[in-house]
């Protein structure tokens, strides 16, 4: 279980921008609770300056920053 660094949500499962469920050092996790983007390091997650990231990666998670607001909005549309 990891620790989001912005809002402090437990995350108990993850997966990488490449599919893999096992995370290692280094590797960008996307928080779905705050939509957030962190990495991890030393075992934990930590806050991750998305102009540090390279242009593949940022067009991902902005794919998933998209994809998840959208699916908020439609949750609090109920």
């Amino acid at each position: 279980m990891t620790t989001c660094p912005y809002c402090n949500y437990k995350a108990t499962n993850h997966e990488t921008l490449a599919g893999e469920t096992k995370p290692n050092e280094g590797d960008v996790s996307f928080c779905i609770n705050c939509g957030e983007v962190n990495k991890f390091k030393d075992g934990k997650l930590v806050k991750v300056d998305m102009g540090s990231l390279d242009e593949k990666a940022k067009g991902e998670l902005n794919d998933i920053r998209i994809a998840w607001l959208k699916m908020r909005a439609l949750e609090s549309a109920k």
